[in-house]
């Protein structure tokens, strides 16, 4: 089984800038027959971010630095907090 994933953002593909909010929808299968897994969403609320699964919210965090961008070198976004993740 392989993973796959769209990325796409209305207001990133008209040069419009950043969302408060970020919706990934979730499916098994294949491209001809997904199945709904889930919802992941992660959104801005005043000072914090929250995110939920299928609408429980797991996780809200209060938002402490001015936020940064990160560097991406190759395959790797470093984080203005030094952690690295790879993108494949």
């Amino acid at each position: 089984m392989k993973l796959y994933a769209k990325v796409m953002s209305d207001r990133a593909m008209k040069s419009q800038g950043g969302n408060k909010y970020i919706n990934i929808d979730l499916y098994v299968g294949d491209a001809k027959n997904p199945v709904p897994a889930g919802s992941i969403y992660f959104r801005i609320e005043e000072n914090e971010y929250v995110v939920s699964y299928n609408d429980i919210e797991l996780h809200r965090q209060e938002i402490k630095a001015k936020r940064q961008k990160g560097e991406i070198n190759g395959d790797i976004l470093t984080l203005p907090n030094g952690e690295k993740m790879r993108f494949m």
